[in-house]
């Protein structure tokens, strides 16, 4: 029992000491750290240091290419001007 209110007690110290409210994250400082809160808080702000000194790279993202065919290219493309455009939805049925 006393050891159980020792876990509590050190999960939320470090809960408040470090405003982690993810319960896996905390469970794995605390058991790395043998529920010391002051090594599980003092790794856990070591690990926030080194994130933000080495940010992840920005993620590339691939410009959205649709296939068309050259033989039928949109209505868009194939109007030279808006009054063609429009004289062309219109004849549509």
């Amino acid at each position: 029992m006393l050891l159980q209110r020792e876990r509590q007690r050190a999960v939320k110290r470090f809960q408040v000491m470090t405003k982690c409210s993810d319960e896996n994250e905390m469970a794995y400082y605390l058991e790395q750290a043998d529920y010391n809160p002051d090594i599980a808080i003092a790794r856990y702000n070591e690990d926030l240091e080194w994130e933000r000194e080495n940010p992840l790279p920005p993620p590339q993202s691939k410009p959205i290419t649709k296939k068309s065919s050259k033989r039928n290219p949109p209505v868009y493309q194939r109007c030279s001007t808006r009054r063609e455009f429009l004289s062309f939805i219109i004849i549509l049925p």
